[in-house]
């Protein structure tokens, strides 16, 4: 009866670990975690997270759609009717959504991995806007701290999940919701298909 008691109260400790690492780790540790792909309920609980990020962002989200690297503050704020930049800032922290670049270059990443898992090679994607692909590869690297093709591996859900792990501070009950999504604290695994769908793309 002693061992039986014993075996629940360690697996009880286990189950909890995941989150109590991740919370502990903090928003740099975000990006060396991954999602249990066959967890469905984990990946429904983040996606209202998301949809709940985006329904904030209102029209902001659909001058982020075209993932166009020249949108600064002052043009974004332009484009919502607002007076300048220092009026986006306040219109941000009235939504409580984080400040615009960190915003905005997340959002991108998570657009430019959904628009890959449809059939969009980011090198055709660049093209057709007039961009060397190259200015793309850089940007990722810089605010994932990875390769394209490690990115597009990981998964979107990864990408969400750091995206909100990263504005959580901003987020309030959003970002305070992120725990309840546990993490898998599991090497990444290169996926087997990312190559043949779509064939290997420079980092």
């Amino acid at each position: 009866m002693k061992r039986t008691k014993h075996r629940a109260v360690r697996a009880t400790r286990l189950n909890r670990l995941p989150n109590a690492v991740a919370n502990a780790s903090g928003i740099e540790n975000a990006l060396t975690i991954t999602h249990d792909p066959t967890a469905p309920h984990e990946v429904a609980g983040l996606e209202i997270l998301w949809r709940q990020v985006v329904d904030r962002c209102d029209g902001l989200w659909q001058l982020f759609s075209n993932c166009d690297l020249a949108l600064t503050p002052s043009v974004a704020a332009s484009r919502l009717g607002l007076f300048d930049s220092r009026f986006l800032d306040k219109w941000l922290m009235a939504r409580s959504l984080p400040p615009f670049r960190r915003l905005r270059d997340w959002a991108y990443l998570a657009i430019l991995v959904d628009g890959w898992s449809l059939g969009t090679a980011l090198s055709s994607f660049a093209l057709r806007r007039g961009k060397d692909p190259a200015v793309y590869y850089r940007f990722i690297r810089r605010t994932a701290r990875c390769t394209w093709q490690e990115l597009t591996d990981r998964g979107g859900e990864w990408v969400k999940y750091s995206a909100i792990a990263v504005w959580s501070p901003y987020l309030g009950n959003i970002g305070s919701s992120i725990a309840s999504v546990s993490p898998k604290l599991l090497p990444v695994h290169r996926a087997a298909d990312a190559r043949t769908r779509l064939g290997s793309e420079g980092a």
